[in-house]
């Protein structure tokens, strides 16, 4: 029986449905007049640094899509949402060698009243939030300058009206940042042999990168509840938009764990319950996992000594349960990995051939045995799976002096080529071990000599030229690092300290590719070094480039989280509170949807990640800066909830496909 979920919305389509009246979207959000923003316009500056207005009065709206709100210009009366013109009148040279923008925030008195805030520079999104269960949303406007439309837009409202206010915002780029866009170049280490015993061979003091004016879009982000607590979140997006996420929480009988499979049709407004009849009872590690040219979806749970798989053909509507479980039998395994990709020429030539017209394409899984790091093989589309060959990994590593090195490891992925690639974190080291033959051999070597891995979850993934971009932080300064590979990983370039300036610390960076040289890349990061530190916050970064194959590539950066509402506080170590072992990011496979007279462009190709919120209304951990948050030595406490978010990129560069 599938348990109950809380919502923002529980209509399919993108209308919000009131329990008590039944009304439809339009119906509600025209029932009765309302006052319009007073004033209707207003500008920041240097000189006049806030404005504020009086947002409109709504009896009774609900407006679950942003397109429903078209522009001033052909909403005069404000029937579906607000409008309110704002006007930064300063120079784009102005914003040379300083940070900032225009800030802006709506707050209404009532957190079961929602209202959503999105900002426009003519048929362009530049900033929005829409988070839920607040009663506050805060967008930034990076560098802004010009004439800006401010959209409030009433998601679900009773008798409620709101406050606006618009800050300007500017700070020197050598200015300690709090979150919010970046653009910057990383800092290349020349990677030099360096012994076990010296690791990491990092300098005395700690790298950090600095600000820049770039050429290159800000990159903008959307965040959400998906209605349930989620544990070490996957995701999985189709061509048609559709996207898959796996919540797991502690929620099943004796307070295991169960996973549910949520399905979102609408960018994230709404998420139902699609988990497959056929069900384990609890599950020890949830995965999704969607096939981009198939767009066959797959649910996969982790059930005592092997996994439980169903898959979908139809986006979720009807699923298969093979009677034979992913990697059953003698296969005792942890934390699996899935992902498909085409054969090798190498593994036609020894005899290997699908079977599946529906899913034309070699399916891998791997896990952790502790002994070694195995993986299975299915050429029928996930019916059947057999040994692949030998491990990818060894438990005891002759290559590291014979070192016990176990046998966890990172998320599986493979190139347009179907070479099968597996990350780890190995022995102290980032490794990658590569397979030419659908997993039958496996050939394994560093990523790095310099710099150390102090966790197993390492990410790889390739481009759509075959470049492959693997990422990992190291135990001295715990920055994240990129490393890039342009043959198949035999050898690799000197790697790029890539943290956003300011960042002094992350944990669990994951990396996605789409077109060549375009990749994108999270993690939970925070600006605050001291680790003893309880009332430091986190934040959830993603980073995108589209020239990560030049000499000096540019990044550009943002929090998905308000400034002022963390994920998390205090230390992140390990499962950093309850967000567990890993969060993901992809790029998603679905076109774009050009814009029009009414409706904004939607960007193609976009880049979505999942993300735990510890820190919520539990003793006033969002809400306070002085609140103490997560302590491993104390074990469970303040800012270990389990919130899960989806993250969706609305604006900014196209990674590509």
């Amino acid at each position: 029986m599938a348990r109950p979920r809380v919502l923002r919305s529980a209509a399919a389509g993108g209308a919000v449905v009131l329990l008590a009246a039944g009304l439809s979207q339009v119906g509600l959000s025209r029932l009765q007049p309302a006052q319009a923003a007073k004033p209707g316009f207003g500008s920041v500056s240097p000189a006049q640094p806030t404005s504020a207005w009086q947002g409109q009065n709504y009896p009774v709206a609900a407006t679950a899509d942003p397109a429903a709100c078209p522009p001033k210009s052909e909403d005069p009366t404000n029937a579906t949402c607000d409008h309110y013109t704002l006007k930064v009148p300063v120079a784009p040279s102005y914003w040379s060698g300083k940070s900032g923008g225009a800030e802006v925030t709506v707050t209404w008195p009532d957190a079961g009243d929602d209202f959503d805030l999105y900002v426009y520079k003519g048929n362009d999104l530049v900033a929005s939030s829409a988070q839920g269960g607040t009663k506050k949303e805060t967008a930034l406007i990076s560098k802004a300058s010009g004439t800006y439309e401010v959209r409030v837009l009433p998601f679900l409202v009773t008798d409620s009206a709101y406050q606006g206010t618009a800050t300007f915002q500017s700070r020197p780029v050598s200015a300690p940042p709090l979150g919010g866009p970046a653009e910057y170049h990383g800092t290349v280490f020349r990677d030099t042999f360096c012994k076990r015993a010296a690791l990491p061979c990092l300098p005395d003091q700690e790298p950090q990168n600095r600000r820049i004016d770039s050429p290159f879009p800000s990159l903008v982000l959307k965040q959400g509840p998906v209605g349930r607590d989620a544990a070490e979140p996957t995701i999985g997006v189709d061509k048609q938009g559709r996207a898959f996420y796996a919540a797991a929480t502690f929620d099943a009988p004796g307070g295991l764990a169960d996973t549910r499979l949520l399905r979102s049709k609408n960018d994230g407004s709404s998420w139902q319950d699609i988990t497959p009849a056929v069900d384990p009872p609890v599950t020890l590690d949830p995965y999704v996992y969607v096939e981009e040219n198939s767009g066959r979806v797959f649910n996969l749970d982790l059930y005592v000594a092997s996994s439980f798989l169903s898959f979908s053909d139809d986006g979720g509507k009807t699923f298969e349960t093979p009677p034979n479980p992913a990697a059953s039998g003698d296969f005792v395994n942890d934390h699996q990995t899935l992902f498909a990709g085409p054969l090798t020429q190498q593994a036609k030539d020894l005899g290997l051939q699908t079977t599946d017209p529906k899913f034309p394409e070699a399916l891998y899984y791997c896990f952790n045995r502790v002994a070694d790091s195995s993986c299975g093989r299915s050429l029928d589309g996930g019916r059947t799976f057999v040994k692949s060959g030998a491990p990818a990994y060894p438990g005891v590593e002759p290559k590291e002096g014979g070192e016990f090195c176990g046998g966890l490891h990172g998320h599986l992925a493979t190139d347009r080529a179907g070479r099968v690639l597996l990350p780890k974190g190995h022995c102290g080291r980032p490794y990658l071990s590569v397979s030419e033959d659908a997993g039958i051999t496996w050939e394994r070597a560093r990523v790095s000599h310099r710099i150390d891995m102090p966790d197993n979850q390492s990410s790889v993934q390739a481009d759509a030229a075959g470049n492959l971009f693997y990422v990992w932080y190291d135990s001295q300064y715990r920055l994240p690092w990129l490393a890039v590979s342009h043959n198949h990983g035999k050898t690799w370039d000197d790697p790029i300290m890539i943290a956003p300036p300011g960042v002094r610390e992350v944990q669990w960076p994951s990396v996605a590719a789409g077109a060549k040289g375009r990749i994108a890349i999270s993690f939970p990061g925070t600006t605050e070094k001291n680790e003893k530190d309880l009332t430091r916050p986190w934040d959830y970064y993603v980073v995108a480039s589209v020239n990560a194959l030049s000499a000096n590539p540019t990044f550009v950066s943002n929090i998905s989280n308000p400034a002022t509402d963390p994920v998390h506080r205090g230390d992140c170590p390990g499962r950093c509170g309850n967000m567990l072992d890993f969060l993901d990011v992809i790029v998603s496979p679905a076109k774009g949807v050009p814009a029009t007279r009414t409706t904004p462009k939607i960007p193609g190709h976009s880049i979505w990640a999942t993300v735990v919120d510890t820190c919520t209304t539990k003793d006033k951990c969002n809400t306070s800066p002085n609140a103490d948050g997560f302590s491993d030595a104390n074990g469970d406490g303040v800012s270990s909830d389990m919130k899960g978010l989806y993250v969706k990129q609305i604006g900014g560069p196209n990674v590509g496909w």
